[in-house]
């Protein structure tokens, strides 16, 4: 509810938001997943230095906890066009993939 300066309350900041992980929170995410709610959006941050089959292994975890994966990729690292469909076609064109992974 805001109130009269048209401030959220701290309660409402919580109705509806996104969250972030790496591909190496999986372990944190795991322990945290249940005081998150159910279908709650996670990006799925590409860090320089993280291999793409672990972030894959992120994504995995993050859709079989009840989660909504969503990949977060920095514009200034994509290089070719070629590179990024690679990251397509191993990352959202699974069989059975549905949405962004």
């Amino acid at each position: 509810m805001a109130t009269t300066l048209g401030v959220m309350a701290p309660a409402e900041l919580l109705n509806d938001f996104s969250l972030e992980i790496t591909a190496k929170d999986g372990d944190k995410f795991r322990e945290a997943a249940s005081f998150i709610p159910q279908g709650t959006q996670v990006s799925v941050t590409f860090l320089p230095g993280e291999e793409f089959d672990m972030r894959v292994a992120t994504v995995k975890l993050v859709k079989q906890l009840g989660f909504v994966p969503m990949p977060h990729l920095s514009a200034r690292r994509l290089q070719s066009r070629s590179r990024d469909s690679r990251h397509k076609l191993r990352s959202g064109h699974r069989q059975g993939a549905q949405g962004r992974f």
